[in-house]
């Protein structure tokens, strides 16, 4: 749960250009897609996976066995 008083508190501290960069990228993540990681043997690849889904807007990442 998040506190809107220290929110607005902290959006004080960015500029509307940031602040409309932040709801642009929000609005654009999708649950349309999931991705999965099996049997992950270097961890440096399951970031690098893990930064793309940031990137795409991708909410949902599991790693399985």
């Amino acid at each position: 749960m998040i506190d809107e008083g220290l929110l607005a508190y902290l959006e004080g501290y960015i500029t509307e250009k940031r602040k409309d960069t932040f709801h642009k990228v929000l609005n654009e993540r999708t649950r349309h897609f999931t991705v999965v990681l099996e049997d992950i043997y270097q961890p440096h690849n399951a970031s690098a996976v893990v930064r793309s889904c940031d990137i795409f807007g991708i909410q949902d990442v599991y790693a399985i066995e």
